[in-house]
């Protein structure tokens, strides 16, 4: 006696339905990881800001503020708003920007902490 043979049945749509949802969970996956790498670029860049006010500040050159603004407006940051408190020696820098896709990243710096560092 013959086997008996196996015959696969199209289900149509079937295909496209499967790469449709493959397609768009990898566009998916791909926004949250750009969107992560841009976040962590442009909390790396306010912490540099952050850290060259600081210096400036420790050397104590003038006009330190308005280099902190300066570089805030070429990097493209929208809605930027910079608080600096000096209650006597402390120092305290907050920065708050808005980058690509409404990403608003609020960083609070110390100058108390980082002066003990160097």
């Amino acid at each position: 006696m013959a086997p008996k043979q196996i015959t696969i049945t199209n289900n149509k749509g079937q295909a496209l339905t499967e790469a449709i949802f493959l397609l768009s969970m990898t566009g998916l996956f791909l926004y949250f990881l750009l969107r992560c790498l841009l976040t962590v670029i442009f909390t790396t860049a306010l912490d540099s800001m952050a850290e060259d006010y600081f210096f400036c500040e420790l050397a104590r050159k003038p006009n330190c503020e308005q280099r902190l603004h300066d570089r805030l407006r070429t990097q493209q940051m929208r809605d930027v708003a910079v608080r600096i408190k000096k209650p006597g020696e402390k120092i305290v820098l907050t920065i708050s920007a808005t980058h690509l896709a409404s990403m608003t990243i609020t960083r609070e710096f110390d100058y108390e902490k980082f002066r003990q560092k160097f």
